[in-house]
Parts: structure tokens; sequence; C-alpha cells
């Protein structure tokens, strides 16, 4: 009797197992995962999944590793992860250009923006129209009059053609009636920044994050903001709307999967950002680099990248920006 039970028991575990190790292997995530920063070091695409990686470590027990793929307005580190094993270990840190500006600007991209899947989108942030203390105008109406007096007078840097800095400027440009010559910076928005701090370049309209210090240091002067009002950062500096009514211009930042995801997968990838997103010392981190948290639904995620994209390209129709 005693044999016959250790038979029955010895055929109950083998029988079993298979299922305990399918269930080990499908835990998910059980190992390292990686996060593809579009930017180089500092900008905010590298500096949020930086800052919420050790949480994501904390909830997993993995480690999570940012791999940065600057250049090509982010095409570059979308398609790396277009490409990807779809199983929710390689994400991208995504920023407008590459899921919602991209594919109006380029007549070819080797993936398809509207295939990544949404996680969240974790924060948006208004770009800030800043001038190099050299530049005379104080204020924004000083900076057009200066700019219709000579046309060939400005420069203004961004990190290249379709990112939120250039189209800032080119809406500006359009609504304003001016000229200003765009100057690119494949490096990024950081090295953009830095040259108009160093006098080489006159204007840049960069996000509020990268640009906030700056000011702050008496580096730049702070013009205009490109958000629907006054920034409780920058409460004397007036928003660009307030003279050119209907003109909007801020950045999202978020998180994105290649196609073919699971949906349980983005499930758990959505909990786990929009945790640790809503932690107060990662909320308050956030806010002091002029980042608001947004962290929705992939399904909110989606209708909100759906609709900044019809938003941009309405921009870059009525500006007659050409893609490079």
């Amino acid at each position: 009797m005693i044999a016959k039970l250790a038979r029955a028991a010895a055929a109950l575990v083998l029988t079993a197992a298979p299922a305990f190790t399918a269930m080990a292997q499908g835990a998910f995530p059980n190992r390292q995962l990686t996060i593809v920063a579009p930017t180089g070091p500092g900008s905010v695409p590298d500096t949020l999944p930086r800052l919420l990686g050790e949480k994501l470590k904390l909830r997993w027990g993995q480690n999570v590793i940012i791999e940065n793929k600057p250049g090509a307005t982010g095409n570059i580190a979308a398609e790396f992860v277009y490409r990807a094993a779809p199983d929710g270990y390689t994400l991208l840190s995504a920023f407008p250009g590459p899921v919602a500006i991209n594919q109006h600007l380029f007549s070819k991209l080797n993936f398809d923006p509207v295939g990544l899947v949404p996680i969240t989108v974790a924060t948006t942030a208004p770009n800030v129209l800043a001038v190099n203390p050299k530049v005379k105008a104080g204020t924004l109406a000083e900076l057009i009059a200066e700019a219709k007096a000579d046309p060939q007078k400005f420069t203004y840097a961004s990190p290249g053609v379709g990112g939120t800095p250039h189209l800032a400027m080119e809406m500006l440009k359009v609504a304003a009636g001016i000229n200003a010559r765009h100057v690119s910076y494949s490096k990024g928005l950081t090295a953009a920044i830095l040259d108009v701090v160093g006098g080489s370049v006159d204007i840049v309209f960069g996000n509020l994050t990268d640009v906030l210090p700056q000011v702050q240091g008496n580096n730049l002067r702070a013009l205009a903001v490109g958000s629907k009002a006054r920034l409780e950062e920058l409460p004397g500096v007036p928003a660009v709307i307030e003279t050119f009514p209907g003109f909007l211009n801020d950045a999202f930042y978020g998180f994105v999967a290649p196609p073919g995801t699971p949906a349980e997968i983005v499930k758990q990838l959505n909990a786990a950002f929009v945790a640790a997103l809503r932690e107060p010392d990662i909320t308050a981190r956030l806010k002091a680099l002029g980042l608001t948290v947004v962290a929705n639904s992939p399904e909110e995620a989606g209708a909100f990248i759906r609709a900044e994209s019809q938003r941009w390209r309405d921009i870059i129709v009525k500006a007659g920006i050409k893609g490079p």
C-alpha cells in the first residue's frame, strides 16, 4: 500500500512538474529589463527611466538598465525597439518625435510608429522660449520687433528637424511673421542649449526641464512659455498664447513596447510604471524638473498619442515644414 501511494505521489509530481516549470518560466519579469533612451545622457527621455529604474528594481527584483541610442530624431532607438522581441524586456523611453511626429515628416521610416504598444504617458512638460542674455529683447514683443527689423539677425538651436523645440520655433515664426535660421544639434537638446548659453546661437525654444536651470542661473533669459497658461516655475513669464491665440507647444514623455507585446505583460508594465510615478518622492523630483506626472492607462496613452499625432500633423502642414 505504501509503495503504491509512493508511486502515485511520484507520478503526480512528474505530471505537475512541467506546469510548475512553465509557470516559473512565464513569470514576468524574471530577468533584466532594458529601456532604450532615444537621446543622450541628461535629457528627459534618459533621466526619467533612470529615476524610475530603482523603483522598478525594488518592485520586480530585476535590474533595469538604460541604453542610449540617440540620433535621427529618435528614429534609431524606435526602430531598435520596434524590432525587439515582444516580451516586455526591451522598451522605448518615448517622446513625441518617434511616436507622434516623425511619420508626418520623413518620407520613409524603417518602423511603424502606430505598431508600437503604449504602456503609459508618464509626464508632460511645456517648452520655453529663451535667449542668450546678449540679446537685447527683454520680451516676446521686443524679440519679434528686432526680428522684423533685421530678418537675418537671429539663429535658433534645436536637436533636429521635427523635435518639439524645432516645431515650437517654426510655429512662432509663422504666427509672428518673422525669420530665424535653424541650427540643428544631432547630439541633443543639451548640446543645443549649451551653445545658446555660450552665445554662438541666439534662441532656443526647449522643454522646461532643460531650460529652467539655465534661466535660474541667469545663463538664459526666458521670454515666453508654450503652455496654455503661465507656469508656477516662471510666474512672471507670459504664455505665447496671450499674444497668439491657439498657440500651444509642449512635450510628453512615456514608455512603449514592441508590436505584439502581450496585453497581460503591458498591463503589468503599466501597473509598475504608474505605481513608481505616483510615489511621493518621485512625483516631487519630477516636479522639480518641471515635469507634470500623467501616469495613465495603456488605453488612455494610446488615445493621447493618437490625438497628439494629429495635432502635430496639423502644425507641420500649417508651417510647411519639410523633413530631412
